[in-house]
């Protein structure tokens, strides 16, 4: 690949199976896609993985981590062009979580994925990874609703978090449609709080 007649550099083994990872549990599921078929996509060897992370396990867990930084990196980019109105702050959120980054992967929460296919096995190392997702995410919803004024912050925040898990979970709709649920379903737990 070129850009202005110079060669990118090729991204680093770990970053393509990281990022190869994301990409295949998203669009199949995790426990659907073998190693081999990982290593295959990111163009390296087999022994390459396994000296990069301890097995699938451990693979699992790192694409977590960096889905999560760019998908939450990417809404508090959205939240951010608002400025300093906490509504319009507030509203961004929403819109955001609505829309899919444009980042080449598939749309989806890999944390929806992750925690409905790894239920039974709570000892699982991803699991640390899917609280610290939930974690940075009910962070970014109270710096938003704080400001807000409402009477229970912390109610609302941890309302609208299992709002955005469940949605995420469970809806099988466009971006559009699942930008419009978030906001009507925000707006009525906000009235509620």
């Amino acid at each position: 690949m070129e850009l202005d007649g110079h060669h990118m550099p090729r991204a680093k083994p770990h970053d393509r199976i990281v990022d190869a990872a994301i990409r295949l549990f998203l669009e199949e599921g995790i426990q659907a896609v073998a190693v081999l078929r990982i290593v295959r996509e990111a163009d390296v060897a087999p022994m390459t993985l396994y000296r990069h992370f301890d097995g699938k396990d451990g693979l699992i867990a790192a694409a977590i981590e960096r889905w999560s930084a760019r998908r939450l990196g990417w809404v508090m980019e959205q939240v951010d062009h608002c400025g300093d109105d906490p509504e319009a702050r507030f509203g961004a959120l929403w819109e955001a979580l609505g829309q899919r980054p444009d980042s080449g992967e598939p749309d989806g929460s890999l944390v929806a994925v992750a925690t409905v296919e790894l239920r039974r096995d709570l000892r699982h190392p991803a699991w640390s990874a899917i609280e610290a997702h939930r974690t940075a995410l009910r962070r970014l919803v109270e710096d938003l609703v704080e400001p807000l004024g409402v009477a229970d912050p912390r109610l609302l925040t941890e309302r609208l978090c299992l709002l955005i898990e469940g949605i995420e979970a469970a809806t099988v709709a466009g971006e559009r449609a699942r930008g419009v649920y978030l906001r009507t379903l925000s707006e009525a737990v906000r009235r509620a709080s």
